[in-house]
């Protein structure tokens, strides 16, 4: 395949109100970095690790309880009144990062994180402003490329269709996913090859 002469593939512009920026680990501990003493203080740092995390959405970790842990289980039950209804409870193994964070704070007493993500934002130097949803489209996103489905099952959507608007994947997104095609395929044709007499 001659990469270079494909055409680029083009979709419907997305809905602006819905669209996470793309965000790199490194990008996202600068911004949080750069966050006031007394943002850090009011544990909105924490939180947004804790969302980077386990994306969870904001509204879940307003309403998170430290009960929600169970043996290194985050058991996320559906919230009532949110559109996520019924098909939002989701169980799932977390790491000793959310573990700590989640001892720290048994709840995340936080309302409205987006004005001092917005100021760090400024201050480590970036145009756009990282967000709640970023964060959680960045967790949804590095999921994905071990399992779609498993990202499915994170991110609590009953149709896969959801899970793509979080996903991020940079332009080479669809030339990687091609090679990598290419490359079990050709891998294992050669190993039926040599099996043949």
């Amino acid at each position: 395949i001659a990469w270079p002469e494909l055409d680029e593939i083009t979709s419907d512009a997305p809905n602006p109100a819905q669209v996470s920026k793309e965000w790199s680990a490194d990008e996202i501990a600068k911004v949080l970095r750069n966050l006031s003493a007394k943002a850090k203080t009011a544990g909105i740092g924490d939180m947004c690790r804790f969302i980077q995390l386990t994306g969870l959405r904001l509204e879940e970790v307003r309403r998170f309880r430290s009960e929600w842990i169970r043996r290194k289980v985050l058991h996320v039950p559906a919230i009532d009144g949110a559109k996520t209804g019924e098909t939002g409870a989701r169980s799932f193994p977390i790491g000793p990062e959310v573990m700590r964070l989640a001892a720290k704070h048994p709840t995340f007493k936080i309302g409205k994180p987006n004005k001092a993500l917005k100021l760090a934002s400024k201050n480590a130097g970036f145009s756009m402003v990282l967000t709640p949803r970023d964060l959680r489209a960045w967790a949804i996103t590095n999921a994905a490329g071990t399992s779609l489905m498993g990202a499915q099952l994170l991110a609590g959507h009953t149709n896969i269709a959801t899970t793509s608007r979080y996903l991020h994947g940079g332009k080479d997104a669809i030339k990687k996913a091609a090679q990598a095609i290419e490359a079990a395929a050709g891998s294992r044709q050669r190993g039926r090859d040599s099996k043949r007499p």
